[in-house]
């Protein structure tokens, strides 16, 4: 450090430097510090049981219990004439194609029969359940 003091002559270089080596020094007590050392994220996460090549999300229950409340008060609204299944089929199709990204397929089976159990129709148009042939007609 005397060799740079040396050639500098004006103060602001000299500062300069000063705090330069300052800045050095406290980053230097900084990562020594065993607290800031960085970690492998192979701590911070869990992986379930074996490497899927992806995490795993779940819905949580309280959307699934907050749907089953919204589709409760839309069969009042329904019944009130206030909405028409097609709102209603169009917003729960919404929900389904939000929950369809989760691993959620025994969720979704058992929201179509609930679904089913209020409105009378299978929520989605096309789809037989299992078991239940699709109706030919005589032409």
């Amino acid at each position: 450090m005397s060799n740079v003091l040396m050639r500098k002559r004006s103060i602001s270089g000299l500062e300069f430097w000063k705090n330069g080596a300052d800045i050095r020094a406290h980053l230097t007590r900084f990562l020594m510090n065993e607290k800031n050392v960085p970690k492998r994220y192979t701590y911070v996460f869990t992986f379930p049981g074996i490497d899927l090549g992806r995490i795993v999300a779940r819905p949580c229950r309280e959307c699934v219990t907050r749907q089953r409340r919204k589709m409760k008060k839309f069969r009042k609204f329904l019944d009130a004439g206030d909405m028409t299944l097609e709102q209603i089929h169009t917003s729960y199709m919404s929900w389904r194609g939000y929950i369809a990204h989760k691993n959620a397929r025994r969720t979704i089976h058992n929201m179509d029969h609930f679904y089913e159990k209020l409105f009378g129709c299978w929520p989605m148009k096309g789809e037989q359940r299992h078991g239940q042939a699709k109706a030919r007609s005589a032409y």
